[in-house]
């Protein structure tokens, strides 16, 4: 939603800047909506404060053993007024609300001015264009009856659609219960570590316990540390972020 700061400070800039992207501002209505806020809103601290200076005023006058019945009667009348000044506020609130939610994005002051996509600036562009030996569909067509463009057409300026059956889930993969992949998970680490622990007798059956053996297990953490950094992921921790952040920034090139 647009920022309402922006716009009361700012409203002739606003409007501009949403006609590059063929979005009319309605700016009077909107000024129209501002006034009438900042009236009730004046209003309705106005009767507050009332109200809250006659209040007073009864009870002094309850202790000095003044008659209060006039300024009970007024403090209602205040009350109800206050009342409907408030409902009238939270109205126009609503209606503004209403106005904001309506108004798309400002565009980027760097953003291309045109009236379609043929005017669309090219920045850059990878690898080669995929070629057809047919003419291909348009999305809409293909959807069919799976799109409510008429349902999605109040929302926004520019070709928005909803879908409006289960299409998304046509390319989901087959839901796998939970428990059968806690099971698979957990037995294949369970195999791991009694062959693991096969593998270690064997060892100590074959080479016993002295130089020899000592040996290999040393030898034999070389191959581990390097499964371990690069195949068990700690590589892909430390490093997957990083690249992805220079692609980011600097881009393929």
């Amino acid at each position: 939603m647009l920022d309402l700061k922006t716009l009361r400070q700012r409203p002739e800039e606003v409007m501009e800047a949403l006609k590059r992207r063929g979005f009319d501002l309605d700016l009077k209505l909107f000024q129209t909506l501002e006034e009438e806020r900042k009236r009730l809103q004046s209003e309705t601290e106005t009767l507050q404060n009332q109200r809250n200076t006659v209040s007073k005023t009864i009870g002094k006058a309850k202790a000095g053993g003044d008659d209060v019945s006039l300024l009970v009667a007024e403090v209602g009348d205040l009350g109800e007024r206050l009342e409907a000044a408030k409902k009238d506020f939270d109205q126009v609130q609503e209606r503004a609300r209403d106005f904001l939610l309506r108004i798309p994005n400002v565009p980027d002051p760097s953003v291309p001015i045109g009236s379609g996509e043929d005017e669309n600036v090219e920045l850059r562009a990878w690898g080669a264009k995929t070629s057809f030996n047919f003419e291909p569909a348009d999305h809409v067509e293909l959807a069919g009856s799976w799109l409510a463009l008429a349902a999605a057409a109040p929302t926004a300026t520019k070709r928005p659609n909803f879908c409006a059956t289960p299409a998304p889930m046509t390319e989901a993969s087959p839901r796998t219960p939970l428990a059968r992949n806690i099971a698979v998970v957990g037995g294949y680490t369970m195999a791991s570590r009694v062959l693991g622990f096969a593998r270690d007798i064997l060892i100590a059956s074959t080479l016993g316990a002295g130089l020899i053996s000592d040996a290999f297990f040393v030898a034999f953490k070389i191959p581990n540390f390097f499964r371990r950094l690069f195949a068990e992921g700690a590589f892909n921790a430390a490093f997957v972020p990083l690249f992805s952040g220079l692609l980011t920034t600097h881009g393929r090139d």
